[in-house]
């Protein structure tokens, strides 16, 4: 996994390593959700929360 700039900078790597031997497919990918153990608010909404113990 390359985390990249941009989408432009995306495909324009995507173009480069297609032409490499033994490359089959490449896949760009935006992730948009971005949560930890205990800020859950963008997490999957079928988990229970986590409390945390100090």
């Amino acid at each position: 996994m390359i985390e990249l700039p941009d989408e432009a900078t995306g495909v324009v790597l995507s173009s480069q390593l297609l032409t490499e031997p033994g490359a089959d497919n490449i896949r760009v990918v935006e992730v948009t959700r971005d949560y930890g153990m205990y800020d859950r608010r963008e997490a999957p909404q079928y988990y229970p929360d986590k409390s945390r113990n100090v």
